[in-house]
């Protein structure tokens, strides 16, 4: 499989996956031909912790970050 082939097999795995978190009822925020296909950003609704979702998808092998400096700066949030 040549580069162009890998990158429209993962665009495609992308365009996949964030239609169906979004049908789950989790906010993508950003999506469409602008959004980075292995970048993914979700908007948690209030009752969840992305600390503890975090944690969880962390421990399920995905290579996620949820703990940036950036999120920290921005939302205030303090390690428990």
């Amino acid at each position: 499989m040549n580069s162009l082939q890998k990158f429209l097999d993962v665009r495609e795995k992308s365009y996949y996956l964030k239609s169906n978190l979004s049908e789950l009822g989790l906010e993508v925020v950003s999506k469409g031909i602008e959004s980075l296909p292995t970048l993914l950003t979700i908007g948690l609704p209030k009752h969840l912790s992305s600390y503890q979702l975090g944690d969880y998808l962390e421990s399920m092998g995905l290579l996620i970050n949820y703990m940036s400096n950036y999120y920290l700066e921005e939302t205030g949030f303090k390690y428990p």
